[in-house]
């Protein structure tokens, strides 16, 4: 038997990557759930944390929870993509402490994020340590790994699936070869289904644009046949993520994006353009921990780092010796910054108008993720062109290299130095920051001149490290452009820039506890919420832990909100109802909060009090007296005149009973409504009627929800009430009645899902048998 070598090799670029997912993840791993990677006030502890106890709750218990009963009254949680019920890794905490499974969930995908990335890198010519470093570059990179300490769960496990739906674009456009279809289509399939559709939305056609591309560039001779498998991977990718598809498309026509959100609000979270310094830069606005960050929104959306090496090798990629494919990945690398910037250039407001679904989204700094992506893969080829030896091209990246490290030494002398001119401009330009309204810093904080002085401290000293790099980089350089110690130079700037990529990722993690205990003050407050009443958390920090505690709660932290919600609690506050969005801050008790049971404010501040609210609805009633108006807003300001009671009217939108049922006759027994059962997706009621009635659900109305007399199974219309809540037309009568959660989108996306596991099975077989 020989000695494995050959394998060894091949799997050492693998096995590098791995290591250094597990060392950045050693703490959290080790702790055996006690901690969670990410930060404290972060969309972990705010939503995710919550979200993936309650999944595993749920799932150990033998149950695929379909609703979320615990934020907003009543939301679908199937429907949710960010839930990522479907994904296998999710399934993880039906086993498994909720912080340990997210420490896992969290390595593997940075690692799977490497290992793809050093796949296509291999694939495309890059070599052993060339694939090593574009695998590097792309698993530590500010767009990708930031988001790990986020608590971005959905976005990190999209985007680690990305390289490999490329991969395998590249693969079957220069082979042919059925199985890379279904590589693609599985790798498309899991984007999907890990839980974010705005990468998925963006990722698509930058991926048809590449595909055109590469076909453009090579004119083969069946063009046809070759475009007619990249549209296989995309349909058979989303026909196997069709079970979380149809259902997420479902609930987002009934969300507040739906028919796009207003211009104002979805052109946040862009990428700014001074931020594109972060390419060298990363921390020159402030970091993780030594520095709060003060520029443009969030650290995590708008840093586009990915190393400085990394940048100078794929501007070695671009020799004309490396073929035409550098320069479309440079050319989509540059279209993708672009867009990131958002309305920061004429083309947004394009695509805003014109392009179906983009203005449904808002944060187009996200495509920065696709630019670092390409640039990555361009550092493994330019890790080659290092490896041939060839001094044609050095100079690519050494006089970029010698410019920016003299611009870098320049800004970081004024600042450093103190002079008028650099405090001047530096404080000119927090002035413009704050001007803004977006920066993540107060301007009683950014503009204090004990902050002036050490922010501009902080940034000269990152200008300068960027300089050192820099001129590191191009003294590496300069004596292969010259012609001498070739191996020293390459060894040398592939060590610099791995390096520099490992500090990133260390330099970048967070830890805090996977604990959400609930504060002493609260705890009765809570306890009653869990079978009776609802609670409003005043503040953000606590929006979801209900799904942990086992509270109800009025609102919560879901990009995907009901319209119908959203609309009623901007009412409620005050707001026209086009100001009902996911991030509606409360200021005030509307008396019609009472048709959604709540019983408790719960307030952050100072001593986390608890503020009683009395006059809460019951679970649910009867009422006999309805008036029918259009749907939308005719509905919801009925709701708000004065004298309407929720107790003795019910406003619809639609005809309760056929023509004649209401004036059947009366029964000779006393009214009555009792709750039997509850699960999350069920509810169990005996019911007594004497008259025609409605009943009312004092729970979120969603379409999927459905009727039924547990006797002898006749159906009921479940019908929106009050705009918010739920109504069911009852004729006089005795009955035990199941309302469940059980939309129809579910069913034909399951339908659809199995279809096309059939359809890859076979194709699978079929390649398999083939000699």
């Amino acid at each position: 038997m020989g000695f494995p070598g050959p394998t060894l090799r091949r799997l050492a670029g693998p096995a590098a990557l791995l290591g250094l997912a597990l060392v950045v993840f050693a703490d959290v791993l080790g702790s055996g759930g006690a901690l969670a990677p990410g930060r404290p006030g972060t969309d972990l502890s705010i939503q995710f944390l919550a979200w993936r106890d309650f999944t595993g709750r749920e799932l150990s218990a033998g149950r695929l929870p379909l609703w979320n009963p615990h934020i907003f009254s009543g939301s679908s949680f199937v429907g949710g993509f960010q839930s990522a019920l479907f994904y296998p890794l999710t399934w993880l905490h039906a086993f498994l402490p909720v912080g340990l499974g997210i420490s896992i969930w969290s390595a593997a995908h940075v690692f799977l994020a490497g290992l793809f990335a050093w796949w296509w890198a291999s694939r495309l010519g890059a070599g052993k340590p060339g694939s090593v470093l574009a695998g590097l570059a792309y698993m530590f990179s500010g767009p990708f790994f930031l988001h790990v300490g986020a608590g971005h769960l959905s976005q990190v496990g999209t985007m680690a699936w990305t390289p490999l739906l490329f991969l395998s674009l590249d693969a079957w456009l220069d082979e042919r070869k059925k199985g890379w279809l279904l590589l693609g289509a599985a790798a498309l399939c899991l984007m999907v289904l890990a839980g974010n559709p705005q990468y998925v939305y963006y990722t698509l056609p930058v991926c048809c644009l590449y595909g055109a591309l590469r076909l453009w560039r090579a004119r083969p001779k069946q063009p046809g046949s070759l475009a007619l498998g990249v549209a296989a991977i995309f349909s058979l990718g989303l026909g196997l993520a069709a079970v979380q598809l149809i259902p997420g498309l479902e609930t987002a026509r009934e969300s507040a994006r739906t028919g796009g959100v207003p211009l104002a609000f979805a052109s946040q979270v862009s990428l700014p353009p001074e931020n594109l310094l972060t390419l060298l830069c990363p921390s020159f606005l402030g970091d993780l921990h030594n520095l709060p960050y003060f520029g443009r929104w969030y650290l995590w959306e708008t840093c586009s780092f990915a190393g400085i090496g990394t940048l100078l090798l794929a501007l070695l990629s671009l020799a004309k010796e490396n073929g035409p494919r550098p320069r479309i990945l440079a050319g989509l690398a540059f279209l993708c910054l672009v867009l990131a910037l958002g309305p920061a250039t004429p083309l947004y407001s394009l695509l805003y108008h014109t392009v179906p679904m983009f203005s449904a989204f808002r944060g187009t700094a996200k495509f920065s993720f696709l630019a670092i992506l390409f640039i990555s893969v361009l550092a493994g080829l330019g890790a080659e062109r290092l490896r041939q030896h060839s001094q044609r091209g050095l100079g690519t990246a050494f006089w970029p290299a010698a410019g920016f490290c003299v611009l870098l030494l320049g800004a970081s002398g004024l600042l450093l130095a103190n002079t008028s001119v650099g405090a001047s401009a530096w404080k000119s330009l927090l002035e413009r920051l704050d001007a803004t309204g977006v920066a993540d810093l107060p301007a009683s904080t950014m503009l204090d001149p004990g902050f002036l002085a050490q922010s501009a401290s902080f940034a000269g000293w990152s200008f300068l490290a960027a300089a050192a790099k820099l001129g590191a980089f191009a003294l590496l350089i300069l004596p292969a452009v010259r012609g001498k110690f070739p191996s020293l130079s390459r060894w040398g700037f592939l060590a610099l820039t791995a390096g520099e990529l490992a500090y990133f990722g260390f330099s970048s993690r967070s830890v805090m506890s996977s604990k959400l205990d609930c504060p002493p003050p609260w705890q009765e407050a809570v306890r009653k919420s869990a079978s009776k009443s609802r609670l409003l958390h005043w503040d953000l920090g606590h929006a979801n832990s209900g799904m942990a505690w086992g509270s109800l709660n009025l609102w919560g932290h879901d990009p995907l909100l009901s319209k119908r919600y959203a609309e009623f609690m901007a009412a409620c506050q005050g707001k026209p109802p086009e100001a009902g969005t996911p991030y509606l801050s409360f200021s005030r008790v509307h008396p019609a909060m009472s048709m959604l049971r709540l019983g408790s404010v719960l307030i952050e501040a100072g001593d986390r009090s608890v503020a009683p609210i009395a006059g809460s609805l019951p679970k649910a009633f009867l009422v006999k007296d309805w008036a029918v108006l259009s749907k939308g807003l005719p509905a919801l300001r009925a709701v708000f005149q004065p004298g309407f009671d929720p107790r003795r009217t019910v406003i619809l939108e639609t005809e309760p009973f056929p023509a004649g049922a209401a004036a059947s006759s009366a029964r000779a027994f006393e009214d009555s409504v009792s709750v039997l059962a509850e699960t999350t997706d069920t509810l169990d009621l005996s019911v007594e009627n004497s008259a025609p009635a409605v009943l009312v659900v004092t729970d979120a109305f969603s379409p999927g929800w459905k009727a039924r007399s547990m006797d002898d199974h006749a159906a009921f219309q479940v019908l929106a009430a009050n705009h918010v809540v739920r109504a069911i037309p009852l004729p006089p009568g005795r009955r035990k009645l199941r309302l469940e959660y059980a939309p129809g989108s579910l069913r034909l996306g399951a339908v659809v899902t199995v279809l096309s596991l059939a359809l890859c099975l076979l194709l699978f077989f079929k390649l398999k048998a083939r000699p």
